[in-house]
């Protein structure tokens, strides 16, 4: 719904990699990313306060990044 609103040639590339006791998940697309807001500020919406719990109770920390679409990395 958000990721390809408009895309020829949609992408989306998952990636999950253990190293240390420690996993690593990637989640990434080739959409247009996240409005530069939403990176920089706390989250207020329902999904984005969603994710930010359920990483919580893992123990786990994550960043999200506009790469040529979004990019959503975690390490718990």
């Amino acid at each position: 719904k958000y990721a390809f609103p408009h895309a020829a040639a949609p992408q989306l590339q998952l990636t999950l990699t253990q190293s240390n006791r420690r996993a690593h998940l990637t989640v990434a697309d080739n959409g247009p990313g996240l409005p530069p807001q939403v990176l920089q500020t706390e989250p207020t919406s329902f999904g984005l306060q969603l994710i930010r719990w359920q990483v919580q109770q893992v123990q786990g920390e994550y960043a999200f990044r506009n790469i040529n679409g979004t990019t959503f990395a975690m390490t718990f």
